[in-house]
């Protein structure tokens, strides 16, 4: 509630001398207050009365106040010689409500769900994006031709230096393979584990079970006695999907887009999922005039409101309509279960700022804007109980 001072204006023609009764109301129902009175000069002149009023400038909803002028002749009651009038205030709330929906993105990964065979090796096989409304967007899919799947450390060696080396290309022992990449960590002078790198291309090719491979000295730690290293293949791959990659994100999407990548001559079929782009986060300015940035960008189709003194400028992907103010407050349960980290965001219904907390396994409840909220998870799953109206909330 942010109650100001105010004035109901009645003006109308007189045509009795004399005094004049004012009745009114607020909403077309109750009883009228009838306690204000004028006196008019009568003879279809012009008369009028201001009656001093309380009005919330921040309420959601125009406010409608009807009555009628009657002369005090006429009984309190009495239908005769009313002369009807209805005004209606249309607040300007400072704080005002917008929603807005994450409706415009293209696609920024790819997951494999299944890696098929019977691929052609070393093979570039486009995938066909259909669904969600957007265009241009495009994934493409190697097959493995000898990359490595896994490997073992067959001998350690000694003396390397210790740390963990990123990145660094083996020197074949046996076979013929090229171009993998590895994560080495080196404990006590022995290599103690070995990785693929991260990269899309770092199973390389041409490798076959059994080949060996090591590293030098100057890799590991450069300390001019490391020796004695031998890794051994142990799986690979060769006519099954290595890595896909978005090679176009595309743009326009509103709603979930898939992939389907065509099957081999014989073989199994590869499938893949797409993960789309979150519209982009922006700063807003918060009810209380402040700066707030910590609005992270939506997920496709998600939608939320904020509370906001400046008409928020939006980028490129969200749609943005006027939802009145902020003060439809509730409670609000949330029950967070998985070993996962939610990230929600809430309009406080007392404050007006923007919240953003982390929640995990846990239950929380809090009195919030109506629909303010939205939230981030990777695997926790969260269930929403949307209650009463908050105790002594904002009317």
């Amino acid at each position: 509630m942010a109650p100001m001072s105010g004035i109901l204006t009645v003006k109308f023609l007189s045509n009795y001398a004399g005094i004049h009764r004012v009745c009114w109301r607020i909403g077309g129902t109750g009883v009228y207050d009838c306690t204000t009175t004028v006196t008019c000069s009568g003879y279809g002149a012009a008369c009028h009365v201001d009656i001093p009023i309380t009005i919330d400038q921040e309420t959601c909803d125009p406010i409608v106040y009807d009555g009628y002028v009657q002369a005090t002749c006429e009984a309190i009651g009495s239908m005769n010689g009313r002369i009807p009038f209805t005004v209606t205030f249309t607040p300007e709330p400072i704080c005002a409500s917008y929603s807005i929906l994450c409706n415009a993105v293209g696609v920024s990964d790819i997951t494999i769900t299944v890696t098929g065979n019977g691929y052609v090796p070393g093979a570039t096989v486009a995938g066909v994006i259909t669904g969600g409304g957007g265009t241009l967007a495009a994934a493409e899919m190697v097959i493995g031709d000898g990359g490595i799947v896994s490997m073992d450390i067959t001998n350690g060696g000694t003396l390397y230096g210790d740390g963990t080396y990123t990145d660094i290309i083996p020197t074949n022992i046996s076979g013929t393979g090229i171009d993998a990449r590895c994560t080495v960590e080196v404990n006590g002078g022995i290599i103690t584990a070995i990785y693929l790198h991260t990269t899309v291309d770092s199973p390389g090719t041409g490798y076959a079970v059994n080949d060996t491979f090591s590293f030098t000295d100057a890799q590991l730690g450069n300390t001019g006695l490391g020796s004695g290293l031998i890794i051994t293949v142990t799986a690979i791959n060769t006519g099954r999907t290595q890595y896909v990659t978005v090679t176009n994100a595309g743009s326009g999407y509103s709603s979930q887009a898939i992939v389907t990548f065509p099957p081999p001559v014989s073989g199994t079929q590869a499938t893949a999922d797409l993960i789309m782009e979150n519209c982009d986060g922006f700063t807003i300015i918060d009810c209380n005039g402040d700066e707030s940035s910590e609005f992270i960008g939506l997920e496709v189709t998600q939608q939320a409101n904020l509370c906001t003194s400046v008409i928020p400028v939006m980028p490129t992907g969200y749609v943005l309509s006027t939802e009145g103010c902020c003060y439809d407050c509730v409670e609000v349960e949330f029950t967070i279960t998985g070993d996962s980290n939610v990230e929600l965001t809430y309009t406080d219904c007392y404050t007006k700022e923007m919240v953003t907390i982390t929640l995990r396994s846990e239950v929380f409840t809090q009195c919030m804007v109506n629909n303010s909220w939205y939230y981030q998870t990777d695997e926790g799953i969260v269930s929403i109980v949307v209650g009463s109206i908050c105790d002594g909330a904002p009317a």
